[in-house]
């Protein structure tokens, strides 16, 4: 069954989701790992701590990723 071109954008947008909340998470992760808290296992400083991914973030994912099916037929 082939899909329709709304149907290939949703899911190609699905898929730029799921890879900006992997390298999320991933960052998150490492960061918790590796920052420097206090007496009471707080954080000290949060400023270096990644960013939860933006809508404008995924969306210019999604965008280079459907560029590259649509030049690759």
């Amino acid at each position: 069954m082939s899909l329709n071109a709304y149907e290939i954008r949703t899911e190609v947008l699905r898929m730029a989701k799921d890879l900006a909340l992997e390298e999320y998470h991933s960052k998150y992760h490492l960061w918790e790992e590796t920052t420097k808290r206090d007496e009471s296992a707080k954080p000290i400083s949060v400023t270096d701590a990644p960013t939860f991914p933006t809508l404008d973030t995924v969306l210019v994912t999604a965008e280079k990723m459907y560029r590259f099916v649509e030049n690759h037929k």
